[in-house]
């Protein structure tokens, strides 16, 4: 599951819809927060299910899809170059 952080709600992005989305069975949790330019990720089926964090220079992998990834900086440079 991806989620864009609203703006005012960080708070409850990042500790209520976790703790829901955790206890609903969801694999895998993106919280992409444009105004910290960063994406956190919780991967569930992990023991540790401590965050791992990128900025939108990085390619990120999928950990649940092994050949699901977004690499960000290729979308940052086509949304400029659609603008």
């Amino acid at each position: 599951m991806r989620y864009i952080r609203h703006r005012l709600k960080s708070g409850h992005d990042y500790i209520r819809k976790l703790n829901l989305y955790l206890d609903a069975g969801i694999r895998e949790y993106w919280i992409i927060d444009p105004v910290k330019d960063q994406i956190t990720v919780y991967n569930f089926e992990e023991t540790d299910s401590a965050p791992t964090y990128y900025t939108f220079m990085d390619v990120v992998n999928s950990g649940i899809y092994d050949d699901l990834y977004i690499d960000f900086k290729e979308l940052l440079k086509k949304q400029s170059t659609d603008l």
